[in-house]
């Protein structure tokens, strides 16, 4: 595969791997610590009403199911394209979702705290086990194959 194909590939499959995951703890999170009745989930009114009364073991599977889709995706990302940055940039991108989307309606301090924590921490992991031994540290270098 040409290597510019594979830093796309890589990123991309990094992103979409991640939300699948991220989708999936928070479903679960949502069978576990259903919202109360009523709440119309296509109305934000609603939603942010309900956010305010979800307790804080739904907030931490939430963050939970953050750091497992970061460190998948980071993983994935930099295995793809045998580079440590694609991984990287994975990274932020899903960092940069997360901020975007604590924002949207109101979340306690902890979890920002966490979730900068959670990401830095996923990114870091899933760049260091994807990028492994004996393989080409970057996308320039596999050129050459």
């Amino acid at each position: 595969m040409h290597p510019i194909l594979r830093v796309i590939v890589g990123v991309v499959a990094g992103i979409v791997v991640s939300f699948v995951i991220v989708a999936a703890v928070e479903i679960c999170s949502i069978k576990i610590f259903p919202l109360p009745p009523g709440t119309n989930m296509m109305d934000p009114a609603s939603v942010k009403a309900a956010m305010a009364s979800v307790p804080d073991g739904a907030r931490v599977l939430v963050v939970v199911g953050w750091f497992l889709g970061a460190a998948v995706g980071t993983f994935l990302a930099t295995k793809i394209a045998r580079s440590a940055a694609q991984g990287a940039i994975v990274g932020a991108i899903l960092l940069t979702m997360a901020v975007l989307d604590m924002r949207s309606f109101p979340h306690p301090a902890w979890m920002w705290g966490a979730a900068f924590a959670a990401y830095v921490t996923a990114t870091m992991l899933g760049v260091r086990i994807g990028a492994a031994k004996g393989e080409a540290a970057n996308p320039a270098a596999d050129a050459r194959t």
